[in-house]
């Protein structure tokens, strides 16, 4: 919660000096590793870390066997069926 708390003091430090503000209304964030037992004060929606968020074409999820399958199984299907082509 404090590395939470001191990221924010930063950014908005950052824009204090800069003249840029985070779109909080806009801004997602991910929480990575397990989710802490303070995700409700820091407006964290226990739904959200459920669902599949995709970066630079890679999808991150808590699911193991989802990640595996979203980011494997799709590829290994299309190279199969290339091979198979052949």
């Amino acid at each position: 919660m404090r590395s939470f708390i001191r990221l924010k003091h930063l950014i908005n430090g950052f824009g204090n000096v800069s003249g840029l503000k985070l779109y909080e209304e806009k801004t997602e964030a991910c929480w990575l590793g397990s989710l802490p037992d303070f995700q409700e004060d820091l407006g964290i929606d226990k739904d959200k870390g459920n669902k599949p968020m995709k970066i630079l074409g890679i999808f991150f999820t808590y699911d193991l066997q989802k990640f595996l399958d979203l980011n494997f199984e799709s590829i290994i299907k299309s190279i199969k069926k290339s091979m198979n082509a052949w």
